[in-house]
């Protein structure tokens, strides 16, 4: 007997398959889970054959297998300065060829790992960002979807050391940049951040110049900072330095603001009157002194009101300066009236708005003095001075001078005598008069002067001085010469014209510094105009009360 075998997968498409003596056939390894048809037609070698019926059965299940092992991890085990943005890959494959799912763990520690994802479709899983300088542990269980798992090794690795970034630029908040009018008890401000959240520190510079900042400040830690008190009305300069303690640093922009202009004062209060307020017996030629300064150190200038009522008082001057040599005084161009009360007042000025009215005063003059002599002996030095004036020759030819001296013996009682100084007898005259001393040179025969002073007799002097130096000039050689310093109470006076250069405007200048008096007569183009000032008079009835 032969048999044909026919074998296939569907009983409209057999195929032959074999043909052979024996009835046992191996078709070869089938398919899983797959139905298979199948006859066998048998002939007898002399034409006969028959075909037996289409038979059919279905194979087995496949036995399934787990997922190899996953292998090949990227980023590699004990991998270092791995990104902080890492993306896990591995490979993995099924023997069955199963579509595989991963369930995947991460941690800091290998007995901390977490199940972070379960169930992902694919051998890449991006973790998020991580930490720097950290190692992490990983690792994969690969599923078939069919009761197939297979769980991988615990790889590791440890990411890159922080690369640091340099803090961003700081930013002015106060005073923003070009401000005017600022504060000089502003408190400087600003902010800063930094890309990698590192806390900052800040060099604070300032000046008044971009080119000449100091550090005021090193390693700051707040974003603000008192520079203490400003100067006035001045533009300040100033930058921040940001730091993160990692060597990055950034410098900001240079900064400008200026500060508000000084803010007026008015004068303080004037105070200190002399005349004290409420004097008797006070000069009919007195020197108004008062004292008075301002918070602001201006300088001052006074107005000066005076009368004799308190509801009555008239502007007298407007503008008074401080003198340097005799502090704050005027110097009245007229005598007052014998036995009256006057009252005054001071209003001070800055120049800059400020002004301060001062508290009303009064004094009381003194009563009119009986001339207790008639005559007064009159001595002028032709000792000395200009080498024309020697032995009086000049003095007694030159019309200007003759003329008062004459008139000065007629009008006043006086004997005017011309002598020289080193015959000088103290109980004999009354009055020494120096004409024309050189810049304020005396005589040789000084210490005769000093003696005649101190023994009350009174010294004038009269001179062309064209400036207010040489006016100190004079003063300083009478100091020098002690002709009157450290003595008991002298009364010195200088009398100067209306039409002098610097304006002295014909006043009175007193001050007390020992026993005699001394009087300068000053910067007179024709000296016979004394005369016609009648300054000349005042002097002479002032000696001789």
């Amino acid at each position: 007997m032969t048999y044909d075998i026919y074998f296939g997968r569907s009983p409209y498409n057999l195929k032959k398959r074999a043909s052979q003596r024996t009835n046992r056939y191996d078709p070869g390894e089938l398919e899983y889970d797959t139905t298979y048809y199948w006859k066998v037609v048998a002939r007898d070698g002399k034409g006969g054959e028959t075909e037996g019926p289409i038979w059919s059965f279905r194979t087995e299940r496949k036995p399934n297998r787990a997922p190899n092992k996953p292998k090949s991890p990227d980023p590699y085990d004990g991998k270092t300065n791995v990104s902080i943005y890492t993306t896990l890959e591995w490979e993995c494959e099924d023997p069955d060829g199963d579509e595989l799912e991963y369930d995947i763990y991460i941690g800091k520690s290998v007995w901390d790992m977490k199940l972070v994802k379960r169930g992902h479709t694919t051998t890449r899983y991006d973790p998020g960002v991580l930490e720097y300088d950290t190692t992490y542990y990983w690792k994969i269980v690969a599923k078939d979807g069919r009761g197939g798992k297979t769980e991988g090794p615990i790889w590791s690795f440890r990411t890159e050391k922080k690369s640091n970034r340099a803090p961003e630029e700081p930013k002015a908040l106060n005073p923003y940049d070009g401000a005017k009018d600022v504060s000089v008890y502003t408190v400087l401000s600003w902010i800063c951040d930094d890309p990698d959240g590192d806390e900052l520190e800040y060099d604070i510079y300032i000046g008044k110049s971009r080119w000449d900042m100091k550090l005021v400040k090193r390693g700051r830690t707040t974003t603000t900072y008192d520079p203490g008190e400003l100067e006035y009305d001045t533009t300040y300069y100033w930058k921040v330095v940001a730091k993160d303690g990692r060597g990055g640093k950034t410098e900001g922009p240079v900064w400008r603001f200026t500060t508000e202009k000084k803010p007026n004062r008015a004068p303080n209060e004037p105070w200190a009157p002399n005349p004290y307020d409420g004097a008797k017996d006070v000069s009919i030629y007195p020197t108004l002194n008062w004292k008075c300064e301002d918070p602001d150190g201006d300088e001052l200038e006074y107005d000066i009101y005076m009368g004799k009522s308190k509801w009555s008082m008239k502007l007298v001057e407007s503008g008074v300066k401080s003198s340097i040599f005799f502090g704050n005084v005027y110097f009245l161009p007229e005598k007052l009236e014998y036995d009256t009360t006057y009252y005054w007042k001071v209003v001070a000025r800055d120049g800059r708005g400020g002004e301060t009215e001062g508290p009303i005063w009064s004094f009381k003059t003194e009563e009119m003095k009986k001339i207790k002599r008639s005559k007064l002996v009159i001595l002028v030095d032709t000792s000395h001075g200009n080498a024309k004036f020697a032995g009086g020759t000049l003095l007694k030819s030159y019309k200007g001078y003759k003329k008062t001296f004459d008139w000065m013996e007629k009008e006043l009682n006086c004997e005017v005598i011309y002598g020289s100084i080193k015959n000088l007898n103290s109980s004999k005259y009354d009055l020494l008069l120096i004409a024309d001393p050189q810049s304020g040179y005396i005589t040789s025969e000084r210490n005769k002067i000093r003696e005649f002073v101190k023994s009350g007799g009174n010294l004038m002097l009269i001179a062309k001085f064209r400036s207010y130096l040489k006016i100190n000039q004079i003063l300083y050689s009478l100091v020098k010469y002690d002709i009157f310093l450290g003595l008991d109470r002298n009364v010195v006076r200088i009398i100067v014209p209306k039409n002098n250069a610097h304006n002295f405007s014909s006043k009175v200048i007193g001050y007390q510094v020992g026993k005699g008096k001394l009087v300068v007569v000053s910067d007179f183009d024709i000296f016979s105009n004394l005369r016609n000032t009648e300054l000349l008079g005042k002097i002479i009835s002032w000696l001789r009360e």
